[in-house]
């Protein structure tokens, strides 16, 4: 299960992204620390919530409550075909979108089960 500490101060997407920016330029390409704050992960998993398929865990991860993985999983995988597509892979949203997944990869509480 995924789930964003009730403690953290919210914070916007402006600064959501900015923080992805900043770590994905101050790490080498490839490297599994690109990950973001979890008031970040938070910003960004509202910023691509969605009541339906993909985003429908993001929603429900940026309210608080916790999420399995695996729909966590599969919505990025989704999203990130869809953003990188519209945006392109040096956009904030798509390099957000890999900081949110990195984070969730490394989250303490991840189970797949």
């Amino acid at each position: 299960m995924l789930q964003i500490r009730s403690d953290v101060d919210p914070v916007d997407w402006d600064h959501a992204s900015k923080e992805a920016l900043d770590v994905f330029a101050q790490t080498a390409p490839f490297e599994d620390r690109r990950e973001v704050s979890d008031a970040s992960a938070r910003a960004i998993a509202g910023h691509f919530a969605s009541d339906k398929s993909p985003g429908w865990s993001l929603a429900v991860l940026a309210q608080g409550i916790s999420v399995p993985y695996e729909p966590f999983r599969d919505d990025l995988s989704i999203l990130f075909t869809h953003t990188r597509t519209a945006f392109g892979a040096d956009s904030p949203e798509y390099i957000s979108l890999c900081c949110l997944g990195t984070w969730g990869l490394r989250h303490p509480k991840r189970d797949e089960r």
